[in-house]
C-alpha cells in the first residue's frame, strides 16, 4: 500500500480525535498532530488552511457532477452556472470569436474573470494576441474539480481577476486505467457531441505520476433548420441593388422589397474538433521537499460559417462632379427613370451579396503548451511555514483562414469593367468569381512566462485560533501577436482593416495576506 500526502493527513486527523488513555493527555496529543494535518491552499487566498472554508464565496463543482451532468467541455459546465454573465463566448458564438469559449463572471469581460490551473496562471490563447483564456485548452478528461470564486480577488491575483476566478484541478494521485466515452445529440437529430479520453497513473514510494489523452468532437448545426428561428432580411441579395434600387421582370429599376436569409449558411453550433495530452507529476524528494509538475497540450480545429460576404462599395459616375474621369460607370436611362442618381461627391451606392463566390467559411488550427513545475516544503519556524517556488511556461499559436472573402478593390475594378454582369442581377462567370475572391489568412500566438514564490504560515495565536499570514512575489511576462492576411492590411478587404500587433509587457507584484480569526 502506497502512502499518499491525503491518506497521511487522514491518518493525523484520526489520531487527533479526542480519546481518554490512562498516562498521558488526549488534548496535548490532538494539538500535536492536528499541527501535522497538511494544509491545502483555497481558492481567493494564498494562505494554506487545514480545511476548504473562507470568507469568500466559492462554488466547487467535482468530476462525479460533470459526469452526471454529461459535459464535453468546460465552457459547457460554467455556462450552467448562476453566477455567469448571460451567453459568453462559446460553441453557439459563430460571428467573430475564432472558436474560443471564455468565461465572464458578473458581466464584466471574459479578460476580468482570471482562469487558474493547478492554483497556476493559464496562458491566453485563441487567434492571437488575446487577452483572455480559451477554455476549449483544457480537456475535461483531466479535471478533478473545479473551484469558481464568485468575488473580486485582484489583491490576490492582480487586476484581470476584478470580477472572479475560476481555478480548475486536474486529477492526481490515480491509479490505474480510466476509459471514458461521452456523447449526445440534439432532439432533431444532429449537433453531435462526443469525447473519448484514457487516464493512467502509478505510484511510487515517495511520489504519483498521472498521464491522459482525450478527443473530442462537437457537429455544427444551421440557423435554418430549427422552425422557431426567424427568416433573415439582409438589405445585401444576391442579384445586387443600385442606390438601393432593384431590376424586377420587366427591365426597370425599381425600389428593393426583398431580402436575403442569412440563415441558411450560418451556425447555431459551430463545428470543433480538440485533441489533448495531459500529464502530472508529483514527487517526494524528502521528507520537507516535493516536486510538482504537469504539463498540457492541445489542438484544436475550429469552423464557423455565415452567409456570403456582402460587397457594400461606392462607385463614381461618369460625368458627376467629382467623379473619376476613367473609372466610372454610367448610369442608363432605365437607372435614371427608376430614380438613381450620383450623391454630392458623383457617387452611388452599389450593394450585392456575393452568394456565387461562396459562404465565408472561417477556420482555426490552435496549438497551445502549457508547462508548469514547482518546489515545495516547510520550515521548523513557530508552529511550521510553508513556502512554493514555481515556474510556470505557457505558448500559444494559431492558423486562421478565411474562404470565399472579397477584394473590395478588385470587385470595384471588376464593377466598372463588367458594368453589364454585375448590374443584369445574373449569376457572375467564373473569371469575376476568379478575380474577387481570395483566400484570407491570418497568423497569432500568445506566449507566458511566470516564475513566484510565497511564504505561509501562522504568526501568533488567539483565543479564536491562529493568526494566518502569506507574503510572496511573482515575475510575469505576456506576449502576443497578430499577422492580419496583407489584403486586410492593405485596406483592399470588404472586412474591416486592421495592422498588424506585437506586444509584450512585464509585470513584477509583491502581495501580503493577513486572515485574523
Amino acid at each position: 500500500m502506497q502512502n499518499s500526502f491525503v491518506s497521511k493527513a487522514v491518518r493525523f486527523a484520526l489520531l487527533a480525535a479526542p480519546v481518554s488513555v490512562a498516562g498521558f493527555s488526549s488534548v496535548a496529543m490532538a494539538q500535536e498532530e492536528a499541527a501535522k494535518v497538511e494544509r491545502i491552499e483555497v481558492t481567493g487566498s494564498r494562505i494554506q488552511r487545514q480545511d476548504m472554508e473562507t470568507a469568500s464565496p466559492v462554488t466547487v463543482i467535482d468530476a462525479a457532477a460533470i459526469r452526471v451532468e454529461g459535459f464535453t467541455s468546460v465552457d459547457q459546465l460554467l455556462q450552467a452556472q448562476t453566477s455567469m454573465a448571460g451567453a459568453a463566448v462559446g460553441s453557439t458564438t459563430n460571428n467573430g470569436a475564432d472558436g474560443v469559449a471564455q468565461v465572464d463572471l458578473r458581466g464584466m469581460g471574459a479578460q476580468r474573470t482570471l482562469v487558474l490551473l493547478n492554483g497556476r496562471r493559464m496562458v491566453n490563447s485563441g487567434s492571437g494576441a488575446d487577452s483572455a483564456v480559451d477554455l476549449n485548452a483544457i480537456p475535461v478528461a483531466m479535471i478533478a474539480r473545479v473551484e469558481i470564486l464568485k468575488d473580486g480577488a485582484s489583491a490576490v491575483y492582480g487586476s484581470d481577476a476584478i470580477a472572479g476566478v475560476v481555478n480548475i484541478i486536474t486529477k492526481k494521485d490515480f491509479e490505474g486505467v480510466q476509459l471514458d466515452l461521452n456523447g449526445s445529440s440534439t432532439d432533431k437529430g444532429d449537433g453531435e457531441t462526443g469525447e473519448l479520453s484514457a487516464l493512467y497513473g502509478f505510484s511510487t514510494d515517495r511520489g504519483n505520476y498521472t498521464f491522459g489523452a482525450s478527443f473530442s468532437k462537437r457537429e455544427g448545426v444551421i440557423q435554418a433548420d430549427r422552425d422557431w428561428t426567424e427568416p433573415g432580411s439582409s438589405s445585401f441579395i444576391p442579384t445586387g441593388s443600385l442606390g438601393g434600387k432593384v431590376q424586377n421582370a420587366q427591365g426597370e429599376w425599381v425600389a428593393r422589397s426583398t431580402g436575403y436569409d442569412f440563415t441558411k449558411d450560418s451556425w447555431y453550433q459551430t463545428p470543433s474538433k480538440r485533441y489533448s495530452l495531459f500529464a502530472n507529476a508529483t514527487q517526494e524528494f524528502a521528507d520537507e521537499l516535493i516536486f510538482t509538475a504537469d504539463v498540457l497540450y492541445t489542438k484544436r480545429k475550429s469552423d464557423q460559417q455565415l452567409a456570403a460576404q456582402p460587397g457594400d462599395i461606392m462607385l463614381d459616375v461618369c460625368g458627376a462632379p467629382g467623379a473619376d474621369l476613367v473609372n466610372c460607370i454610367t448610369l442608363t436611362p432605365g437607372m435614371i427613370a427608376g430614380g438613381i442618381e450620383a450623391d454630392d461627391t458623383g457617387r452611388v451606392n452599389y450593394r450585392r451579396r456575393t452568394t456565387d463566390v461562396g459562404p465565408r467559411i472561417y477556420a482555426q488550427d490552435t496549438d497551445t503548451l502549457r508547462l508548469s513545475a514547482g518546489l515545495a516544503g516547510t520550515l521548523d519556524v513557530h508552529t511550521g511555514m510553508s513556502w512554493d517556488l514555481s515556474y510556470t511556461f505557457g505558448k500559444n499559436e494559431a492558423d486562421t483562414s478565411v474562404a470565399n472573402s472579397i477584394n473590395a478593390v478588385k470587385m470595384e475594378n471588376s464593377v466598372y469593367a463588367n458594368q453589364a454582369a454585375w448590374f443584369s442581377g445574373a449569376p457572375l462567370t467564373q473569371a469575376i468569381i476568379d478575380d474577387v475572391g481570395y483566400f484570407e489568412q491570418a497568423t497569432g500566438g500568445n506566449k507566458q512566462h511566470i516564475v513566484a514564490g510565497v511564504l505561509s504560515g501562522d504568526l501568533f495565536d488567539l483565543e479564536a485560533g491562529a493568526v494566518g499570514f502569506a507574503i510572496g512575489a511573482e515575475y510575469r511576462r505576456d506576449s502576443g501577436y497578430y499577422n492580419p492576411d496583407p489584403v486586410i492590411v492593405a485596406g483592399e478587404g470588404t472586412a474591416a482593416q486592421q495592422d498588424p500587433t506585437n506586444g509584450s509587457y512585464d509585470v513584477v507584484s509583491f502581495y501580503q495576506e493577513v486572515s485574523v480569526p
